[in-house]
C-alpha cells in the first residue's frame, strides 16, 4: 500500500490509510484463468464411408480433449443435397429436414469447429460442401467462430482442399488456426500404417499427439476470442 501522507492544514499530522492485505488476497483469488471456461467443439468430416480415416482423425481428437472441453461429431450422412426450395421461403430452419436442423443446431451451439477435410478432385468433398451450404444462412451458424483443419488424403496431403476450405471460411467468417498442421498422405510411409484397416481409427501415437496439440491450440484460441 502507498505510505501515509500529511493531512492538509494540520502540520505534522498524518492520515493512516486502510491496510490492503485483504484486497490483495481477494485479487489473487479472482485472477482470470484460474477456472477455464467450458468449451464445446463440433467435428465435421468430409467423408461418410464406414471406415473413413478422416472421421478417424476426429475420433482421435475426441479422445484427447483438454479439461472442461466436450466434443461431438456431426452426422452428415443423411443430409440432402442443398436445395433452396426446402427453406419454403422461411427466414429460419423450421421447414428443413431433421438431419439438417440437427447439424445446424450442433454448429450453432459449438464454440469452435474442427474440420476433417479430405481432398476430392483437388478440392473439398461434396459432403462437406453440402453441410457448409446448409449451415451458412438464416442465420450463418459459423459466423465468428474459431476453426481448425485436419486432413488425410493422397499425394497432395489435402493441401489444395485445405486452401479451398480456408477460402470458403472467409465468407463464413471463420477464424482459422494455422499451426500445428495435420495434413497427411495416408498411402505413403510413415502414415500408410497409421489407421486401423477395418475401422479407420487412428493407431499412430505420434500423429495422435500432434492432433492433441492442435485441439489444445484451438481451445486456447476459442477462450482468447471469448475474452
Amino acid at each position: 500500500c502507498p505510505p501515509t501522507s500529511p493531512a492538509r492544514g494540520l502540520p505534522g499530522a498524518r492520515i493512516r490509510r486502510p491496510r490492503c492485505t485483504g484486497l490483495i488476497r481477494e485479487r489473487s483469488r479472482s485472477r482470470p484463468g484460474t477456472m477455464s471456461k467450458a468449451i464445446k467443439i463440433v467435428g465435421l468430416s468430409g467423408s461418410i464411408r464406414a471406415a473413413s480415416v478422416n472421421t478417424g482423425l476426429l475420433i482421435a481428437a475426441s479422445k484427447r480433449l483438454p479439461p472442461n472441453v466436450t466434443m461431438e461429431i456431426a452426422d452428415m450422412s443423411k443430409l440432402p443435397i442443398y436445395n433452396d426450395d426446402l427453406w419454403e421461403g422461411k427466414s429460419d430452419d423450421s421447414a428443413l429436414p431433421e438431419p439438417v436442423r440437427k447439424m445446424r443446431a450442433q454448429i450453432a451451439a459449438a464454440d469452435c469447429i474442427l474440420f476433417a477435410n479430405p481432398e476430392y478432385n483437388f478440392s473439398v468433398s461434396s459432403v462437406l460442401k453440402t453441410g457448409i451450404d446448409w449451415a451458412s444462412k438464416n442465420p450463418n451458424c459459423f459466423a465468428g467462430k474459431p476453426a481448425a483443419i485436419m486432413g488425410a488424403g493422397g499425394g497432395n496431403r489435402t493441401a489444395l482442399s485445405a486452401m479451398h476450405l480456408r477460402g470458403i471460411g472467409v465468407f463464413l467468417d471463420l477464424h482459422f488456426l494455422n499451426k500445428p498442421a495435420v495434413a497427411i498422405n495416408r498411402f505413403a510411409p510413415p502414415h500408410n500404417a497409421a489407421f486401423d484397416a477395418v475401422t479407420g481409427e487412428l493407431v499412430d501415437e505420434d500423429l495422435a499427439a500432434t492432433i492433441e496439440e492442435l485441439v489444445k491450440e484451438l481451445v486456447t484460441m476459442a477462450r482468447k476470442m471469448q475474452g
